[in-house]
């Protein structure tokens, strides 16, 4: 209840900000709607299990154009480490709040379009660390979408994904293996469990 109530102020706020918006942004109402809420896109965040975070203020860029419509998360090895806080005045802009220890390798994952980038820019986290501003933002710049179960990379999702992770979970992954996406039902973790969605997706 408490969710949908958030969900609908958040969707107020942007709907009251939308005319004053819509002349200098070139979305949709269906892509302005998906930037609403990345719970539903990404992975649930429990902040708790780490002590430190670092924030990151960034602008995302597809063929050197920065999108209004794109849902950011920041993921380690280990799983996600912070979302995109959405903020409808400035829908340019991405607020992330990225929880960790160390200086664990971090990467990115955008939604936009329908379609998932996984990007890794070599940025390591650092307690207390801010990244960009909102005059200088870091850039996240997309290149070619990954497709959520392809983890044998040849564009297609099909048998073969799902051979590929149970021959990666028994040790033996083929010479490409696509580790970003072959957690298909985003537990977190490459499971015998990944294979059998990917299967659930193929059949008819």
């Amino acid at each position: 209840m408490k969710k949908l109530k958030i969900f609908s102020m958040m969707l107020l706020a942007g709907l009251t900000l939308w005319p004053a918006a819509a002349s200098a942004q070139e979305e949709t109402d269906a892509e302005f709607n998906q930037r609403v809420d990345p719970d539903e896109i990404f992975d649930f965040l429990d902040s708790h299990t780490y002590s430190n975070n670092m924030s990151i203020m960034a602008v995302v860029k597809k063929d050197g154009k920065v999108l209004s419509n794109a849902l950011v998360a920041v993921y380690a090895s280990d799983g996600i480490r912070g979302k995109d806080i959405v903020d409808p005045s400035q829908r340019n802009m991405v607020f992330l709040t990225v929880y960790g220890e160390g200086s664990t390798p971090l990467f990115f994952k955008v939604y936009t379009g329908g379609q998932i980038y996984v990007v890794d820019q070599g940025l390591n986290f650092e307690a207390n660390g801010i990244v960009g501003d909102i005059k200088n933002p870091y850039v996240i710049t997309l290149k070619n979408p990954v497709i959520l179960g392809d983890v044998n990379g040849d564009g297609k999702v099909d048998a073969a994904d799902a051979v590929a992770i149970a021959n990666y979970i028994v040790g033996q992954p083929p010479a490409t293996f696509v580790k970003t996406v072959a957690d298909v039902n985003n537990d977190g973790n490459i499971t015998i469990a990944d294979a059998t969605r990917i299967i659930n997706m193929i059949l008819p």
